[in-house]
C-alpha cells in the first residue's frame, strides 16, 4: 500500500501507510528508504507539478498556433526533467508540427518560383517543375491539379498575346501613316477575337491620344504661323487673341514668352 501510495504522490495516504508500518515493524529493514521517499515525496509533487504546468502551457500554445510559445514551454520542460513523459510528447507534437510547416514552406517556395516562370513566359520550364511535385509524397493530387490547370491558362494566354502582337504590328504601321480610322478598325477586330481581353481598349485610347496629339500640333503650327503673320502685318489685337489661344496649346514657355515680348513692341 505504502509504495502504490508513493507512486500515485498521495503524501498523506502513504506517510500514514508509513507510520502504520513503523509501528508494525519499527525494524523493517527499508525503513530509512521509505522514509526519505516519504519525504521527498513533496518536491516530487512540485516537479510533477511544474511539468504539467509547462505541459500544458505547451499544448495551449500549439493549439494557437504559437510555436515560439511551444518551444518555451519545451525548454522549461527540459530544464526540470529532459526524460519526462511530458517532455517527450511535446517534444514529439512539436517536432511533427515544426515539420509539417517546413513542408508547406517548401511547397509555397516551389508554387512561388512556377508562379515567376509563368510570368516570364517560360511555360515549359514551369511544367517541368510542376512533374517534379508529383514525386513529393506531400503534394496532394489537388494541388497539382490546380498548377497544371495554371499552366494550361498560361499557355493560351501567351498564345493570344503571340496573335494579339501580330495585329499590333499592324496597328502601328497605320499610325505610322497617320492612318487612325485603319487602326482603330484593327484595335475593333482585336476586341472581337479577344473579347476577354482588356487590349483593344487599351490600344483604343493609344489611338485617341495619338491623333489628339497630331491635331494639337497641327493646330499649334497653324497658330504660330497666323501670329507670326500678324505680327509683321502690325496686327497687335489679332495677334494677341492668336497669342492667348498658344498659351492654350501648351506652346513652350520659353518661345511664348519671346512671342509676347514680340507683340509688346507693335
Amino acid at each position: 500500500m505504502l509504495e502504490r501510495y508513493l507512486q500515485e504522490r498521495k503524501k498523506p495516504l502513504a506517510q500514514l501507510a508509513l507510520d502504520t508500518l513503523l509501528e508494525l515493524a519499527p525494524d523493517h529493514p527499508r525503513r530509512a528508504e521509505y522514509q526519505r521517499w516519504v519525504r521527498e515525496l513533496d518536491q516530487d509533487i512540485a516537479r510533477h507539478q511544474q511539468l504539467e504546468t509547462q505541459y500544458q502551457a505547451g499544448r495551449e500554445a500549439l493549439h494557437l498556433g504559437d510555436l515560439d510559445g511551444a518551444r518555451r514551454a519545451l525548454d522549461a520542460l527540459r530544464k526540470i526533467d529532459p526524460a519526462a513523459r511530458q517532455t517527450e510528447e511535446l517534444g514529439e507534437e512539436l517536432g511533427r508540427i515544426e515539420h509539417g510547416l517546413s513542408l508547406e514552406e517548401d511547397l509555397q517556395r516551389r508554387k512561388d518560383e512556377i508562379d515567376a516562370l509563368l510570368a516570364q513566359g517560360a511555360i515549359d520550364e514551369a511544367r517541368r517543375r510542376v512533374d517534379a511535385l508529383r514525386a513529393l509524397p506531400h503534394v496532394s493530387k489537388v494541388t497539382i491539379d490546380f498548377l497544371l490547370r495554371g499552366i494550361d491558362e498560361a499557355r493560351v494566354r501567351h498564345t493570344e498575346d503571340q496573335e494579339i502582337r501580330g495585329y499590333e504590328r499592324t496597328l502601328r504601321e497605320h499610325l505610322t501613316r497617320n492612318d487612325h480610322g485603319a487602326a482603330r478598325d484593327v484595335a475593333k477586330a482585336i476586341g472581337k477575337r479577344f473579347p476577354n481581353r482588356s487590349r483593344a481598349a487599351e490600344l483604343m485610347r493609344e489611338i485617341d491620344e495619338h491623333e489628339q496629339a497630331l491635331r494639337r500640333q497641327a493646330s499649334l503650327q497653324q497658330g504660330l504661323a497666323a501670329i507670326e503673320t500678324f505680327i509683321q502685318d502690325g496686327q497687335r489685337q489679332q495677334a494677341e487673341l492668336a497669342l492667348r489661344v498658344l498659351e492654350r496649346l501648351d506652346l513652350d514657355r520659353k518661345q511664348l514668352q519671346l512671342l509676347e515680348r514680340r507683340v509688346r513692341r507693335l
